[in-house]
């Protein structure tokens, strides 16, 4: 079995991309619908909002001062490797 993406409105199917190839508009096709979670739709606009928020920050030079290659080796905490010099 195959999942294509799509959204239903009222009775209609409107494929997202993909739709399957065999798909014969004269005659019905069989569909299994699974409806997402109200959580996995929010993740989508809750990515967004953090996309703005960082679009924001970077505008208002938050971070200008910032010397991101130090900060990021300040912050790791890894470990050695071993056989590995350096």
């Amino acid at each position: 079995m195959t999942t294509y993406a799509a959204v239903l409105r009222d009775r209609q199917i409107e494929w997202q991309g993909d739709r399957p190839r065999s798909l014969d508009a004269s005659r019905p096709i069989n569909v299994f619908v699974t409806v997402p979670e109200e959580s996995a739709i929010s993740n989508v606009n809750q990515g967004q909002q953090m996309a703005a928020a960082l679009e924001q920050l970077a505008q208002l030079g938050t971070f200008r001062d910032t010397d991101a290659a130090r900060w990021q080796r300040e912050i790791r905490a890894d470990r050695p490797l071993p056989d590995r010099v350096g």
